[in-house]
């Protein structure tokens, strides 16, 4: 279900008028999060007329506000007999219970951060079905998962676990300089802070757009935003190698007397400082990313690479036996 804004500032603005009637042990039950949110979001210029002698069903309000208030209901003001109680109403017998739980069994495998908004969608198809959406059953919605879970698991695997991972890593390694532990505690703060709050806000965008979510998430919007992440990953992730890693050669070429006349470091430097570091960069990027081969595999091949280039004293370890 896709609410407009215009419906939305309705629902919070009843909503906050409607809790002005509720005894004090009721709102303290509320997170104080929300009441700010229900606060910030109504229009002060709009009043309802409550009637204190008719329930709620009866008030002259929204169907959505009483979707909110209901959503209250089970959540803050029942306990687990009464929520036990409402879980049994939501089906006329066990046949429709166990249909509406084997929805739910189907395979269903994604990205966690960015797959949250297919979490999103599926609330609001369920909520849609409840309230008799014709053209909403469980194959539809299990075609929905079935359908997301492949493209959201490779647009976020490239933009969360292959971009937005490797610059918050890049970053903490540039703060552990010395050993200091600010490096750590800064990626395990960002990351969770990133991971809590872009799901929160991926859910309720899908819950809120329905199918349009989809569109920015793998439309030309959602393209921009990939590619923009992913140049500055690479920014991030080029200043980490220039700062971090750092390849030179100790050859050196000798005259008569024993004393070099060719230093080759001194000559790249000249020409190119810091050629072979980029040359290893490329090297293993070009390895991995054309040739497809493993990390693994690529570190083995730099360990041999390394033991020969000092038996022929192309590398210098700085080690004394």
């Amino acid at each position: 279900m896709i609410w407009t804004k215009e419906e939305t500032i309705q629902a919070y603005t009843e909503i906050g008028c409607l809790l002005k009637y509720f005894p004090n042990s009721f709102i303290e039950k509320l997170p104080n999060k929300l009441l700010e949110i229900i606060n910030s979001k109504a229009d002060r210029k709009y009043l309802i007329d409550v009637d204190t002698d008719k329930s709620i069903n009866e008030q002259n309000i929204s169907n959505k506000t009483k979707l909110i208030l209901a959503v209250l209901t089970y959540n803050y003001w029942s306990d687990e007999k009464q929520k036990d109680s409402i879980r049994k109403e939501l089906y006329d017998n066990e046949e429709d219970k166990a249909k509406a739980m084997d929805t739910y069994t189907a395979f269903f495998n994604t990205e966690p951060q960015l797959g949250s908004v297919i979490v999103g969608m599926t609330a609001g198809l369920e909520e849609a079905r409840a309230n008799g959406a014709e053209d909403v059953d469980e194959e539809t919605i299990n075609g929905l998962r079935a359908g997301l879970m492949g493209p959201i698991a490779g647009i976020g695997d490239s933009l969360v676990v292959g971009t937005v991972i490797p610059i918050l890593l890049g970053i903490a390694m540039g703060m552990s300089t010395g050993g200091s532990p600010l490096g750590a505690i800064f990626y395990i703060v960002v990351w969770n802070l990133f991971a809590y709050f872009g799901m929160k806000f991926l859910y309720f965008k899908g819950y809120q757009l329905g199918g349009k979510a989809v569109d920015f998430l793998i439309g030309t919007q959602g393209e921009a935003l990939r590619e923009a992440i992913s140049v500055l990953g690479g920014i991030v992730i080029g200043a980490v190698s220039a700062t971090w890693v750092s390849v030179t050669t100790s050859l050196q070429l000798l005259n008569d007397a024993g004393e070099p006349y060719l230093v080759l470091q001194d000559k790249l430097d000249s020409v190119f400082p810091g050629l072979l570091t980029a040359l290893f960069i490329i090297g293993c990027w070009f390895l991995m990313a054309k040739k497809r081969m493993s990390p693994i595999k690529v570190m083995l091949l730099l360990v041999v690479v390394a033991f020969v280039g000092v038996l022929i004293g192309f590398f210098n370890p700085g080690l004394t036996y």
